[in-house]
C-alpha cells in the first residue's frame, strides 16, 4: 500500500512539475496558447501553478458569478478633472457589454504621487476583497507614472485582474491636444482589458487592439471607444469556447 502511495505521489509531483514548467515556458508554445487556458478555468489551478498574467482570468470574467467590481484608486492629489465618474461609468458599461455581466464601480484609495513601482502594487488593502460575498474583480490603477515601463507606453496590464494607466505619459502625449485626453483613457482602459480577457495586438485601423493604442502613436487622432468587429469576433469565439 505505502508503495502504491509513493507511485501516486511521485506521479502527482512529476505532473505538477511538468505542468509548473510550461506556465513558466515560452508564452506561445502550444501549451500556453491552449491548454494554459483550459486550466486556468479553475481558479485552484491558477493558484498552485501560479497562472496570474494577462488572460489566465478569462473564464472567470465571461463564467463568473455576481458583479464585477472595478476597483479603483488615484494618486493623492489628483483632482476630479480627468478621473471621473463619467470616465468610469463608460468604462464600466464597455466591460458590462461584453461580459454579459453587471459592474459595480468601488474606490479603493489613494496610491503614492510618486512613479509607482507596479511590484508593489499587490500590498494594496482591496476593499473589494472585504465587502464582495461573490464576484470577480477587476483592479484599476490611475497612477502619476509606473516602472518599469517602457518609455512611450500609456498603460499596462498588472497580473491577471490589474489594468495601470500612466497620468503623465497620458498628459504629455495630448499635451497639445488636451480635449481628447478624457477618450483616450477609455481607449487605453479598454484595451488593457481587452488583454485581460485574452486579446492579443493587432494593426487594424480604429481597433482597440491596436498595439499603438498603448503608445499613442498614429492613433493619437483616434480614440477607440469599443472593440472593433474582428475584436467582437474574436470575443464571441472565446465565450463560446469557454462554454463547451
Amino acid at each position: 500500500m505505502k508503495k502504491i502511495l509513493l507511485v501516486v505521489f511521485i506521479l502527482i509531483l512529476g505532473v505538477f512539475i511538468y505542468l509548473k514548467v510550461q506556465v513558466l515556458g515560452d508564452p506561445n508554445s502550444s501549451f500556453n496558447r491552449t491548454t494554459r487556458f483550459t486550466l486556468a478555468k479553475h481558479p485552484f489551478m491558477r493558484t498552485i501553478l501560479g497562472m496570474h498574467s494577462a488572460g489566465d482570468a478569462r473564464a472567470e470574467y465571461f463564467l463568473g458569478s455576481g458583479p464585477i467590481i472595478i476597483e479603483w484608486f488615484k494618486p493623492q492629489t489628483e483632482n476630479d478633472e480627468v478621473i471621473n465618474q463619467d470616465l468610469l461609468d463608460k468604462f464600466a458599461q464597455e466591460v458590462e457589454k461584453y461580459t454579459g455581466r453587471r459592474t459595480k464601480i468601488l474606490y479603493g484609495g489613494a496610491i503614492s504621487d510618486n512613479s509607482v513601482p507596479l511590484l508593489n502594487l499587490a500590498a494594496y488593502e482591496l476593499k473589494s476583497n472585504v465587502q464582495k460575498s461573490a464576484g470577480t474583480t477587476l483592479l484599476l490603477f490611475f497612477t502619476q507614472d509606473y516602472s518599469p515601463k517602457p518609455q512611450a507606453e500609456l498603460a499596462s496590464t498588472y497580473a491577471e485582474s490589474g489594468i495601470v494607466v500612466s497620468l503623465d505619459a497620458h498628459r504629455n502625449t495630448f499635451s497639445a491636444r488636451s480635449w481628447q485626453l478624457g477618450d483616450y483613457f477609455v481607449s487605453s482602459m479598454l484595451h488593457e482589458f481587452g488583454h485581460q480577457i485574452g486579446l492579443e495586438h493587432n494593426t487594424g485601423r480604429g481597433c482597440v487592439m491596436n498595439a499603438e493604442v498603448e503608445t499613442g502613436g498614429d492613433t493619437v487622432f483616434i480614440s477607440p471607444k469599443d472593440f472593433c468587429d474582428e475584436e467582437q469576433s474574436q470575443i464571441a469565439a472565446m465565450k463560446a469556447k469557454l462554454s463547451n
